[in-house]
């Protein structure tokens, strides 16, 4: 799996298109886990799907419209009616139906149209890009998961902090844990959180401290390349003093046994 620094440099690439079969598959694998990736990767897609908006539109010749035209009427049939009729009923029903799907649709649009201007609206636009995430990235997940060379953790938060999720993935090949959280509270000032791997037996080996943005969103790469998948293990969270610290000095915030 490739580092966070990696897919960045190439985001751009992928997101014009031209990146080569084996480079989309490892990006996929890694923004199917990273939301913070995923997050830049989306941003990156609509500025350049907005890029044509940008152009002034060209006006087509009136000698085009007609060509058109006369190959919509070229091309017209009579169609057949059915020999069913709904009854009055059944033609309410639908339209009420249709009504209902066009406005929960518009309703959506408007939503995620307006600017965040208050908590319902940043809840309203975060649910619905949650949902899209979901859908576009559950099979490259799924796919991830199925491997044999990865093994997915989820941590346990403290009572404090039940609203947090986060995770590990084992990328045994690469002899590194790919820690992910989100919900994650804001640290109090001049201390930053940090993922520890701590063996059954022997010293935590440190990884990174790492910082969240303000939807609670963090991400942390930690090398174990002394760590094999038979040594009994726990991946810890603690806050430590800004920097990060050589051993574990505050209270553990998230843990699971890995």
């Amino acid at each position: 799996m490739i580092t966070c620094d990696q897919c960045r440099e190439e985001l751009t690439e992928l997101t014009l298109g031209p990146a080569d079969a084996a480079q989309a598959e490892r990006m996929a694998a890694h923004l199917a886990a990273c939301p913070v990736c995923r997050q830049e990767f989306e941003e990156l897609q609509a500025a350049w799907s907005a890029l044509p908006a940008m152009l002034s539109p060209i006006q087509p010749r009136p000698e085009v419209f007609e060509r058109v035209f006369a190959r919509i009427d070229g091309d017209r049939a009579v169609v057949a009616a059915p020999s069913f009729q709904p009854s009055r009923n059944e033609r309410i029903f639908s339209y009420v139906v249709a009504a209902s799907i066009f406005l929960s649709v518009a309703a959506g649009l408007w939503q995620l149209s307006r600017p965040a201007g208050g908590d319902a609206d940043a809840v309203a636009r975060r649910s619905a890009e949650q949902l899209a995430e979901r859908l576009g990235n559950l099979q490259e997940m799924e796919r991830l998961l199925a491997s044999k060379n990865v093994r997915l953790v989820a941590l346990n938060p403290q009572a404090s902090a039940d609203a947090t999720q986060a995770y590990v993935i084992w990328d045994f090949a690469a002899r590194q844990w790919h820690f992910y959280a989100s919900n994650l509270p804001a640290p109090t000032k001049g201390f930053e959180y940090q993922v520890w791997a701590a063996p059954t037996k022997g010293d935590p080996v440190a990884g990174p401290a790492f910082k969240v943005n303000a939807e609670g969103l963090g991400s942390a790469i930690i090398d174990v390349p002394k760590l094999d998948v038979r040594t009994p293990a726990k991946a810890i969270v603690t806050l430590e003093p800004a920097g990060g610290s050589k051993t574990p000095t505050g209270k553990v915030f998230l843990e699971a046994p890995l």
